[in-house]
């Protein structure tokens, strides 16, 4: 699954990095463990609707493909003046949702891929079961 989500993070950067000021392919792929986090979830009753009730809200999906269970979302890290943002490809197979985020890192790391990939997790977490009756 690691190749499949560095396949889908380095699509995404060539298509929406330079516009988001994320950062550029040749740095993510220079500096990818600095640049990188990634994470994974378990969501019971796992749906593309399920996978968008957690990452929505936390940024803009700007692709999805429900086909493939892809999705591409910018995500907002910090508050006022000291916004950075993410971005993240979320891919679900069976009960499991993957993502990857990146984002640029200037001389002093603020870790903001991390930040966006707890973010995920800490919604994915607190999704509610489903209730089957």
């Amino acid at each position: 699954m690691e190749a499949v989500l560095k396949d889908l993070l380095i699509a995404a950067v060539k298509k929406y990095g330079s516009s988001g000021n994320i950062c550029s392919v040749d740095e993510l792929i220079k500096k990818w463990e600095r640049c990188t986090a990634e994470g994974s979830g378990e969501i019971p009753g796992a749906s593309d609707l399920r996978v968008r009730a957690a990452i929505i809200g936390l940024g803009k999906i700007v692709e999805e493909d429900l086909d493939k269970h892809t999705y591409v979302t910018t995500i907002k890290i910090g508050k006022g003046a000291g916004i950075n943002e993410a971005l993240m490809v979320t891919l679900l197979n069976g009960n499991t949702v993957y993502y990857a985020a990146c984002a640029h890192e200037g001389l002093i790391s603020q870790h903001i891929a991390e930040k966006a990939v707890a973010l995920v997790a800490d919604r994915i977490a607190k999704l509610p079961p489903i209730k089957n009756d």
